[in-house]
C-alpha cells in the first residue's frame, strides 16, 4: 500500500478535496427518535491557585457555601480598555450591562457573539454573611476559558491561564462582612505563546463555563484528599491519604476520623489517624489505611461506589469535612493485554467532545448523562473525554452509569501548522515555545490528577494528542509527562495519544507509555475511483498493527480515534451508507490478541473552528464526524450498526473467555491426575 498519513492532517486533506459546504453539514434528515437532555439548573498568583478538593466532594454543615452561578452583568471589551476605564471598580457603573446566567460561554451572552474572540467582562454583586468572618474564605471557578482575572470590591484577587481546571483565591481580607460586595471577572479567550491547548482542534469558547462559589472553611482545613480502593478476592483494600493545612495563628493537634459507607447509607469501617501537631502556618500529610471484607467491585458491569466521610479534628474538635465517592477496582497492562479487575478488558466506545446544543462548551450534565446513557446502551464500556479536562460532573456520572475513561490534559497537536491567519489552528513547530508549553504541561496535568484522582471511571490519563512527536523536544515532552503522571498517580495507566506511530522507525515514542494508543485514518489515502479502498483501509490496519506490535510486544495497543464522516440524509462518498461501510470493515481488521481497544470519533457532531476546516475559502460549522447529530435527535444509520458491531464482539469476548476458562480446568484436572 502507498504511504499512509493519519491523524487529523489528513482530515483536512480529505475535507480540502471533498469542498462539502455547511448548509451540506446541517442538511435535513429523518429523525431516528434519539433522546434529547433537558436544562441543566442554573492571594495573587500568575495561573490561580491549585484546588485539590475532590469534585465529587459533597458540601457539609461544616463549610458555608455560596452559590455564584446564576445572575450576573456582562459587557464586551472590543478594545481591550476595561481596566482603564475601572471596570473592576465597585463603585462602577454597571446597570445598563447586559445580564446573563452564569455558566455561559461568550458565544450565548448576546446575539451576534458566536465565535467571539476577544475580551469580555462579568460582574456580581451580593452579600456576604458575617458568620464567615475570621474563617478562610476562598473564590472558587470550576473553569474558564482562556485567561482570567479577578477583583474583590476593587482589589486585583488573582489571575489564571489554565483553560478547563479550578482555581480559587483567598478573598477575606478582600470582603466586607454583612454587606455588598462586588466581583468583577475580566476573561479573554486569546490563546498566547506556549499556552494550553497548543491547538483547537474544535470551535473553542471564551466565557466563565463552568461554577462559581464562596466557600469558607475554618483556618484548619482539609486541601486534598487521595484514595486507593483496590479488590482482592473477597476484602477490600482502602487507603486514604489527606493533604491538611493550619492556617491558624498557633500550632494545633490534627488528627482524621475517616467513615466508609455503602450506597445504602451503612457503616462498613470506621478508620482513624493519630494526632500530628502542625505548626501555624504549615501542611501536613494525614493517612489511614484497612480493609473491608466482602466489598463489591467497581466494573462497567456493576458500578459498584462508597462513600468516604473524612472528618478532620483539631485538638478534638471538628474543624472540616468532605465526603467523596470511590469503588474498589484495579487497572493493569500485562503481557500485552488490558486486565480490569483481573479480568481480560476490550474498551469500545466513543471519543466525545464537551459540547451542548444548548450551551456550546459552558456546563450542561443532563446533555451529558442523556450521551452517556446513550453509549452506554450501543454496547460500550469506554469514552474518551477529548481533549482537555471535563467537568467533574461527569465523571461522576462515568462513575454512576459504568463507563470507564480516558481524560487528557489540553497538550493537542503541538507542531501543527495552521492557516495563516488564524492562530488558534496550529502554530507550528517553535523551539523557543517548548519551555512554556512544558512547564504548562507539567502544572495542568497535576492539577487534573488531584482534581479527579478519586474517580474508578478513570483507567487512563493521556499527556497529549497528535502531537508532531517527529520532533525530539515533543517527544522529550511526552516522556517526561508520562514519567510524571506515574508519579502523581501509579494506580493507572498513562499514556499519550499518537498520529505518528505508523511512522515510528528506528524511534520509539512508546517507552513510558503503559498503553500504545493510536489515532488512524488510512481511507483518506484512496484515490478517485479507487473501488477497493475498504478493503486497503482493512489491510493496512491489519498491517501496521502487526507492525506496531512487533516493536512493542508487550504493550496492550488502543484505537482512541478511527471513524468515518457522514452528512445527515446524504448519500454517496459522504453519505450515511458509506460510514456504515467504512465503520464495519475497519472495526472487522481490529481482531488481533494485542489489540485491547477501538474507540470511534466520535459520539455527537460538533462545532469546529472555522480555520480548522476553511480550504479554499470553503467553511465547516458543524464537522462531519459524528454518529448523533449535534442537536441530538437523529442517529446516523451507522450509529446502529455501531451497536450491533459492539455487542456482538461483546459477546464473542465473553465466550472466548468462558472457553478459555474451561480449557485452564480442564488442564489442572489433567495435572492433577497425573
Amino acid at each position: 500500500m502507498p504511504d499512509v498519513r493519519t491523524g487529523r492532517d489528513t482530515r483536512r486533506i480529505f475535507l480540502k478535496e471533498l469542498g462539502a459546504s455547511a448548509t451540506a453539514i446541517m442538511g435535513a434528515g429523518l429523525s431516528r427518535g434519539f433522546p434529547a437532555g433537558k436544562p441543566d439548573a442554573p492571594g495573587r498568583n500568575s495561573v490561580g491557585a491549585e484546588t485539590h478538593g475532590s469534585p465529587s466532594a459533597e458540601a457539609s454543615s461544616v463549610r458555608q457555601e455560596i452559590d455564584l452561578s446564576g445572575p450576573w452583568r456582562f459587557q464586551i471589551d472590543p478594545w481591550k480598555e476595561g481596566e482603564l476605564l475601572h471596570y473592576f471598580s465597585p463603585d462602577f457603573p454597571s446597570e445598563d450591562w447586559c445580564k446573563v446566567s452564569i455558566p455561559r460561554a461568550f458565544d450565548d451572552c448576546a446575539p451576534g457573539m458566536y465565535k467571539f474572540r476577544g475580551v469580555c467582562w462579568f460582574c456580581r454583586d451580593f452579600e456576604v454573611p458575617v458568620s464567615m468572618r475570621g474563617k478562610r474564605v476562598v473564590l472558587r471557578f470550576e473553569g474558564v476559558n482562556y485567561n482570567t482575572s479577578v477583583w474583590v470590591n476593587g482589589k486585583l484577587a488573582g489571575e489564571n491561564g489554565d483553560a478547563f481546571l479550578p482555581f480559587e483565591f483567598a478573598v477575606d481580607e478582600f470582603l466586607r462582612f454583612g454587606q455588598q460586595n462586588r466581583i468583577a471577572v475580566r476573561v479573554d479567550n486569546i490563546l498566547r505563546p506556549g499556552q494550553l491547548p497548543t491547538t483547537e482542534y474544535w470551535q473553542g469558547q471564551g466565557g466563565i463555563l463552568r461554577e462559581v462559589r464562596l466557600v469558607a472553611t475554618d483556618q484548619a482545613h482539609l486541601t486534598q484528599v487521595r484514595i486507593s480502593a483496590t479488590p482482592e478476592m473477597e476484602k477490600g483494600n482502602f487507603a486514604l491519604a489527606a493533604s491538611v493545612t493550619n492556617g491558624r495563628a498557633q500550632l494545633a493537634n490534627l488528627a482524621l476520623q475517616v467513615t466508609i459507607r455503602d450506597r445504602e447509607g451503612r457503616t462498613l469501617a470506621s478508620l482513624k489517624a493519630s494526632p500530628v501537631a502542625v505548626d501555624a502556618g504549615k501542611e501536613a500529610e494525614l493517612s489511614v489505611a484497612g480493609e473491608l471484607p466482602q466489598v463489591k467491585i467497581w466494573s462497567p458491569e456493576q458500578p459498584t461506589l462508597y462513600s468516604a466521610r473524612v472528618d478532620l479534628l483539631s485538638d478534638g474538635k471538628l474543624a472540616d469535612q468532605q465526603v467523596t465517592q470511590f469503588g474498589f477496582r484495579r487497572i493493569e497492562a500485562r503481557d500485552g493485554k488490558l486486565w480490569l479487575n483481573g479480568k481480560p478488558l476490550f474498551l469500545m466506545g466513543f471519543d466525545r467532545h464537551e459540547d451542548s446544543p444548548r450551551t456550546g462548551m459552558a456546563v450542561d450534565l443532563e446533555t451529558a448523562r442523556q450521551d452517556f446513557l446513550a453509549i452506554k446502551e450501543a454496547g460500550s464500556n469506554f469514552v474518551r473525554f477529548c481533549h482537555y479536562p471535563h467537568h467533574p460532573g461527569e465523571l461522576d456520572l462515568c462513575d454512576e452509569i459504568g463507563l470507564l475513561v480516558l481524560s487528557e490534559i489540553p497538550l493537542c497537536a503541538w507542531g501543527v501548522v495552521g492557516t495563516n491567519y488564524d492562530p488558534f489552528s496550529g502554530g507550528g513547530w517553535s523551539a523557543s515555545d517548548v519551555p512554556a508549553i512544558l512547564d504548562n504541561a507539567k502544572r495542568q496535568l497535576r492539577k487534573m490528577i488531584l482534581r479527579d484522582i478519586n474517580h474508578p471511571s478513570i483507567i487512563f490519563w493521556s499527556v497529549s494528542n497528535e502531537s508532531q512527536e517527529q520532533h525530539p523536544e515533543i517527544h522529550e515532552t511526552n516522556n517526561c509527562l508520562l514519567q510524571l503522571a506515574r508519579q502523581f498517580d501509579p494506580t493507572r495507566l498513562a499514556t499519550h495519544v499518537s498520529d505518528h506511530w505508523s511512522t515510528e522507525t528506528n524511534k520509539n515514542y512508546f517507552q513510558f507509555d503503559d498503553a500504545i494508543c493510536v489515532n488512524g485514518y488510512p481511507w483518506m489515502s484512496r484515490r478517485s475511483g479507487d473501488k477497493s479502498w475498504l478493503e486497503k483501509s482493512a489491510q493496512w490496519w491489519r498491517e501496521e498493527l502487526a507492525r506496531l506490535h512487533a516493536r512493542h510486544p508487550d504493550k496492550p495497543i488502543v484505537i482512541t480515534d478511527f471513524g468515518y464522516p457522514s452528512v445527515q440524509g446524504v448519500n454517496g462518498p459522504l453519505g450515511e451508507d458509506t460510514q456504515v461501510l467504512a465503520t464495519k470493515t475497519e472495526f472487522e481488521a481490529m481482531t488481533s490478541p494485542y489489540v485491547c481497544g477501538a474507540t470511534l470519533w466520535c459520539f455527537a457532531k460538533h462545532p469546529w473552528a472555522p480555520a480548522s476546516l476553511d480550504f479554499q475559502k470553503i467553511s465547516f460549522d458543524v464537522g462531519p464526524y459524528g454518529y448523533v447529530s449535534r442537536d441530538r435527535k437523529t442517529e446516523m444509520k451507522a450509529f446502529s450498526t455501531v451497536r450491533t458491531m459492539f455487542r456482538q464482539r461483546a459477546k464473542s469476548l465473553e465466550e472466548s473467555a468462558s472457553n478459555q476458562s474451561v480449557d485452564n480446568s480442564r488442564s489442572i484436572r489433567r495435572r492433577e491426575q497425573c
